[in-house]
């Protein structure tokens, strides 16, 4: 995928639990909603939200673009009523894969007896997202730290591919942890 490439889609940030979408295999924050049917997102004459509705109790395909994988998958779901809020169980933040990319933090030093060890960040693993902020890069997260004192942070393990959720406090934005950028810390190893 070059530089120049853009991706926009919808951000999987969250799947509910026993919704419609959470048997289908998303994994929160390196999933990207990018077609509908077939078309893709920007093309479509209906917002996301609207094609939704309007194919309520009717199969629908998504095409789905892994950050993991660097691929397309398309995924067979049927908007409908569920105990939950929406038709498909998924929390999205509009977003361009593509940045998303770019913005993925490698955790390459997690200092003992730090904020980042405290939180149970390991080396080797990467934080792709927050629901609270885009992530472009660390500074981000220190500076939300200095004002918040503690940010939720979503962290892929690239052992046993999984996604985890943790939360990471600071009093004064310190973090405790070294971290790499680029191409040769993405989670492909293609």
């Amino acid at each position: 995928m070059g530089s120049s490439e853009s991706k926009p889609g919808y951000r999987i940030i969250q799947i509910m639990k026993d919704s419609p979408a959470d048997s289908k295999g998303f994994l929160p924050y390196l999933d990207f909603i990018t077609s509908f049917n077939g078309t893709n997102i920007l093309e479509s004459t209906l917002p996301f939200q609207e094609l939704i509705k309007s194919n309520i109790d009717c199969p629908i395909t998504l095409g789905i673009f892994s950050l993991k994988d660097m691929a397309t998958r398309e995924v067979q779901i049927t908007p409908q009523t569920w105990q939950g809020e929406g038709l498909l169980g998924l929390n999205l933040r509009y977003e361009d894969a593509s940045e998303a990319l770019h913005n993925i933090i490698h955790i390459t030093k997690v200092f003992p007896d730090s904020s980042a060890s405290r939180a149970g960040l390991l080396e080797g693993e990467y934080i792709i997202g927050s629901s609270a902020i885009k992530i472009k890069d660390v500074g981000d997260i220190q500076i939300y730290l200095e004002t918040k004192k503690e940010i939720d942070l979503a962290v892929f393990n690239k052992t046993d591919s999984s996604v985890h959720f943790l939360t990471l406090k600071s009093n004064d934005g310190s973090i405790g942890m070294e971290v790499a950028t680029g191409v040769m810390h993405r989670l492909s190893s293609g």
